[in-house]
């Protein structure tokens, strides 16, 4: 399988129950071998470990017991993260039909099965299907938990989170769906709610790509006022890195350095040797190359300084040479890094590589 990210777990809830013989503990420990190798992000062994706890599931509940409902949504989420779309949506299919409608636990799980068969369906091919997916998923969940339950806020989500990632979103129907769960998050949880910071940060990434920096600023510190409340480190990290695009959009240099260096403390301390780029610039196409339909590429050493600027940018070689140097050089120079640090503090750092390429397919 393709290695992707890691599907949740609800497993080990279910699965600590009492009194358990040979068989359910070799089945308890097929199921910590699956979650270590999600952790590894091994989804080979993954698989084969769940399907070995399914089987022991199935000889010593019965198919139809909840816990191997839930495996086999498990095993669903596993084959969707990795990138088996096919897979995945038979077995969602196949775990919607196992969870107990009379059952709230089996009801959020049909949930979770539908939007998962919505997740597993090909965006651009099969988008209305989709579609209707997520909507069926929140007519169960408002019918079976109410207009104001947790349920149905989070079925808007992955809707709206469904639309913002289309080719052609909706930019109306997804403010709408993400005011709608944003209300519920409020009447259950208050200002503070945790599932506001996704919904704040889903708002400025959309302002930002309509070239409202400063509007995607004020919702960007609004996540990060939730945050202040509910620590998530991942996810403050997400925040912060849009902030820096939308700080260097409008020419705060003062803040963005600030949250630059914020940044960087609350990545931790490393080498940087893998240094991914917080803002890109991307360099414009000499016009005498796209006419004459030439490609190429530039590398470059350079070093990054403690505010996480590029320094000493220096040519190693092009291909062709002469063509493309100047015009990389004056990108890469506003490109910005999250610095190097040492001891809690940000510092220089050098002996960086990266090589620009032209392409005039996705110029």
């Amino acid at each position: 399988m393709r290695r992707a990210s890691i599907p949740a777990l609800f497993i080990f809830v279910l699965l600590a129950s009492p009194g358990w013989a040979a068989d359910e503990e070799m089945l308890r420990a097929n199921v910590a071998s699956f979650q270590g190798a999600l952790s590894l992000k091994d989804y080979d062994s993954a698989e084969r470990y769940l399907k070995e706890a399914m089987r022991l599931g199935e000889e010593l509940y019965g198919p139809r017991d909840p816990r191997v409902a839930l495996m086999t949504g498990n095993l669903a989420e596993t084959y969707l993260a990795a990138d088996l779309h096919r897979q995945a949506l038979i077995t969602f299919e196949k775990a919607q039909a196992l969870y107990d409608p009379q059952t709230d636990d089996g009801r959020r799980g049909i949930i979770r099965a539908v939007i998962g068969r919505a997740k597993a369906r090909p965006r651009a091919d099969d988008s209305p299907a989709a579609g209707r997916l997520y909507a069926e998923a929140e007519d169960k969940a408002e019918a079976w938990f109410g207009k104001d339950s947790r349920e149905l806020a989070d079925a808007k989500v992955m809707r709206a989170d469904y639309i913002y990632l289309s080719p052609t979103p909706d930019a109306t129907r997804m403010k709408r769906l993400y005011d709608d769960a944003a209300d519920i998050y409020r009447k259950i949880d208050g200002e503070s709610s945790p599932e506001l910071v996704h919904i704040y940060h889903q708002y400025g990434k959309v302002r930002l790509a309509m070239d409202n920096a400063r509007s995607a600023i004020e919702y960007f510190d609004r996540a990060l006022g939730v945050l202040k409340t509910h620590k998530q480190r991942d996810r403050e990290l997400m925040v912060r890195a849009t902030m820096i695009q939308a700080l260097d959009k409008i020419g705060d240099e003062e803040r963005c350095i600030a949250e630059t260096e914020l940044f960087a403390v609350l990545l931790g301390e490393g080498d940087r040797k893998d240094a991914k780029p917080l803002v890109r610039v991307p360099p414009s196409y000499p016009v005498s190359a796209a006419q004459m339909g030439t490609q190429g590429w530039v590398q470059f050493t350079y070093g990054i300084n403690k505010h996480g600027h590029v320094v000493n940018p220096t040519v190693v070689k092009a291909d062709p040479p002469g063509v493309f140097e100047k015009s990389a050089l004056k990108a890469f120079e506003k490109w910005r890094y999250a610095p190097k640090v040492i001891g809690g503090q940000t510092v220089d750092s050098d002996g960086y590589e990266i090589i620009i390429t032209y392409d005039l397919q996705n110029r």
